[in-house]
């Protein structure tokens, strides 16, 4: 199941309708799947309190048995990988932070990261050193294809994140 829910930061919506995450996740255990659960919006700009409530609700869900969070934001990573704020779930690096090479790989992989969802930006002899290094450091790899990708982070007129281009229409 890959999923976020309104209160988290991501560019995902409600897909969840009727159904709490927390039921969504044991559901989806039940049925011998994962949870993966996006928390990758590049914009986490909060307060002191607001950063609290996040990182609350964040461990809620963690400890709701969320197999993994995908996050694309540095700080938010940081402060999910280490201290008290450490988390149970796996750590995934969204898409949308581009990791284009090995010296970006390196520095995510202080935060724990477990899994490298590759930015659909690309180039193969990029994507060959990443996946070389993610096999040496025990990284899983995903490709995110998305046929209307461009990320905030290369393309700030990026349209990823407006309804047309991921809401699902009837065929008829």
């Amino acid at each position: 199941l890959y999923t976020s829910v309104p209160e988290l930061p991501s560019f995902a919506y409600d897909y969840l309708r009727g159904i709490s995450i927390e039921e969504a996740i044991k559901r989806v255990h039940a049925l011998g799947g994962l949870a993966l659960v996006a928390a990758n919006s590049p914009y986490v700009v909060r307060d002191r309190a607001q950063m609290s409530a996040l990182l609350d609700r964040l461990h809620a869900l963690d400890r709701a048995g969320a197999d993994a969070f995908i996050v694309a934001n540095p700080a938010l990573l940081s402060l999910l990988s280490s201290g008290r704020r450490r988390l149970r779930a796996e750590l995934h690096l969204s898409s949308v932070q581009p990791c284009f090479n090995a010296r970006a790989l390196k520095f995510f992989l202080r935060f724990g990261i477990r899994r490298l969802i590759l930015p659909t930006q690309l180039a193969p002899l990029e994507a060959r050193e990443l996946l070389a290094l993610c096999r040496r450091e025990g990284v899983e790899t995903e490709i995110f294809d998305y046929r209307f990708f461009g990320c905030v982070y290369v393309n700030g007129r990026c349209n990823l994140h407006v309804p047309r281009y991921h809401t699902f229409r009837d065929a008829a």
